[in-house]
């Protein structure tokens, strides 16, 4: 089963309100409930760009794969590249737990990983 992800990656962007955060970047507050409930099997590609543009994201990212349980997992297909691990990150809450000498760290680290990437 394919499905969105899409109320996860507001969470790890620290969106505190994914509704409206989705109706701000021009999503009906209809669909917006949709995709936040998983009750949607249709996304626009308008939509698409709008959430990876204001999520920092790719359309992979918008997406998890969950095979079916009869599925032959030894032939590997490339929709398997978006089977993802159910580990939940709380990035925000993380930060919030840190001191300020901790959280200097993590901001040199960031810029360091920002450089890697140019």
């Amino acid at each position: 089963m394919l499905a969105y992800q899409i109320k996860k990656i507001c969470k790890l962007r620290g969106i505190a309100n994914p509704h409206s955060f989705l109706v701000q970047i021009g999503i009906s507050s209809t669909v917006a409930q949709k995709f936040l409930n998983d009750d949607t099997y249709t996304l626009r590609v308008r939509h698409i760009e709008a959430l990876c543009l204001n999520l920092n994201c790719t359309p992979n990212d918008l997406f998890y794969y969950k095979p079916s349980a009869n599925r032959n997992l030894r032939n590997t297909i490339p929709l398997d590249a978006l089977i993802r691990k159910e580990d939940e990150i709380d990035i925000v809450n993380q930060l919030r737990s840190l001191d300020i000498n901790q959280m200097k760290a993590v901001s040199q680290w960031i810029d360091k990983l920002k450089e890697n990437q140019e």
